[in-house]
């Protein structure tokens, strides 16, 4: 497709999905159908993005009013990965100027942080200072850190993701996102979880953490000008686009499509761009008739169950479309 076609399919897309989030949504802010938190934390960055930010206070109001107990804590939140959904709705509070609720969500992230710098997913990592790290909450907490101007906090992870890169033992054949306290880069133990070790050559990979590498090196930079930090997440994403497989017809590789935009307004360069639309063509190939997403590579059905997985992936996907959008109607 040609940018015009483009610009029409996006517009298209986001518009119907649009329509879904209006037909599902409670004035209040809240779900028709039941969710947890995760079914809330990609709303407000969307909603912000396509001007929607009646949505984005609404949302955050509620998880707010639902989800936030008295110790000031977010409840209810995701096993193993504990940081990663408080991270993104610190980011959406400071979207929608809820300073004080985005510091005690990155208060709480901030408790996971671990002696290397990195975040551990889980209440036995945090109590005892040991155990795997969670690669997809470091890099979400990287992100939130740097958007929300905790700068000394944000490089601190920044500085561990270079790490965690340069202590890598083979590129040339794929990228291990496992570490652990205190041994270090690499799988403990003699399970090896399919997500933790990215191969090159095979298909189906789950390209979406080199995107939060990539973003969160990105943001880190735009938060302290370290240039390390930039040079290192294009490295990255440049010998993942060079070198995997299926990357741009595999619903798993996501994130790079933000990952794409963010370094195309960060470099100007048209190859990013090309690539985040070319990410961009196949999500929109996976919108569903009610106007959603599937996410095909992880869900056996649509509708998946539990149901917040929709609005989790959707307002992600549709994200990245709509980023996408922006940067090729600021270049037309």
């Amino acid at each position: 497709m040609n940018a015009d076609d483009r610009i029409e399919a996006y517009g298209i897309t986001l518009e119907r999905f649009n329509r879904w989030i209006e037909g599902h949504r409670r004035s209040d802010g809240g779900w028709t159908s039941p969710s947890t938190p995760a079914g809330y934390f990609s709303l407000p960055p969307y909603a912000c993005e396509v001007g929607r930010r009646d949505w984005a206070l609404t949302t955050i109001r509620h998880v707010e009013e639902s989800f936030i107990g008295a110790d000031s804590k977010l409840q209810q939140n995701r096993d193993h990965m504990l940081p990663y959904v408080p991270a993104w709705l610190a980011w959406g509070a400071n979207m929608t100027e809820a300073f004080r609720l985005s510091s005690s969500l990155l208060d709480q992230v901030l408790t996971y942080r671990s002696p290397s710098g990195g975040f551990f997913g889980s209440e036995d990592g945090r109590r005892t200072g040991r155990g795997p790290i969670d690669f997809d909450s470091t890099t979400m907490s990287t992100i939130a850190l740097a958007q929300c101007g905790r700068v000394g906090d944000c490089a601190r992870s920044a500085d561990f993701l270079v790490r965690l890169y340069e202590e890598q033992r083979d590129l040339g054949t794929g990228l291990c996102t496992a570490w652990s306290e205190p041994e270090g880069l690499g799988i403990v133990g003699d399970e090896v979880p399919p997500t933790t070790i990215l191969r090159w050559a095979e298909p189906s990979q789950h390209y979406y953490k080199v995107g939060l590498f990539t973003l969160a090196l990105g943001y880190s930079y735009g938060a302290t000008g370290d240039t390390r930090y930039l040079d290192r997440g294009i490295e990255v994403y440049r010998r993942t686009v060079d070198g995997a497989a299926d990357l741009f017809a595999n619903t798993l590789s996501h994130k790079m499509c933000w990952a794409a935009t963010l370094l195309h307004s960060i470099t100007g360069e048209s190859r990013y761009l090309e690539h985040a639309c070319r990410f961009s063509d196949h999500l929109v190939s996976i919108q569903q008739e009610d106007g959603a997403f599937t996410y095909p590579e992880l869900w056996p059905n649509y509708p998946p169950a539990p149901w917040e997985l929709i609005p989790n992936a959707g307002g992600q996907f549709a994200l990245w479309i709509a980023r996408t959008l922006s940067r090729l109607t600021s270049t037309d």
